[in-house]
């Protein structure tokens, strides 16, 4: 299938997702300004589990992507970059197969309160359940 049409497939069905198309994911991996990339956590939106919506600071910090499933380093919460899964990919294609640090990403669940995140093996039933219905 084409990227294109790919890409509009994921869009009819999560029409308040933000999905890159190959080109913007390229262009925002060569780009090396800043960005505006929001707090990782924002304990001032709280997390329904029970609703497949994300909060605003729920993020891809290279690509802008939005709405869609996130990873994130498993180290300390002030350090980590969330990312999707095309930025992942990117991220390994460019790495030499001995770093570890794209290797080692999880999901990333944040809890209700959107102040922290669940460790690899602690996420409820119910955090896994919201960040599985979200696209890929």
């Amino acid at each position: 299938m084409e990227e294109k049409s790919v890409i509009e497939a994921i869009r009819a069905m999560n029409p308040d997702s933000y999905i890159p198309t190959g080109k913007e994911l390229a262009d925002s991996l060569s780009q090396k300004e800043d960005k505006n990339i929001p707090p990782v956590v924002d304990p001032s939106q709280r997390i329904d589990y029970s609703q497949n919506k994300t909060p605003s600071n729920y993020v891809c910090h290279n690509c802008g992507a939005t709405g869609v499933r996130l990873w994130r380093e498993n180290i300390d919460i002030s350090k980590i970059s969330l990312l999707c899964f095309g930025c992942c990919s990117k991220c390994n294609e460019n790495q030499d197969a001995n770093d570890k640090k794209n290797r080692l990403r999880i999901r990333a669940i944040p809890t209700e309160e959107n102040d922290t995140f669940w460790g690899k093996k602690s996420a409820p039933k119910e955090g896994i359940s919201w960040w599985e219905s979200l696209p890929v």
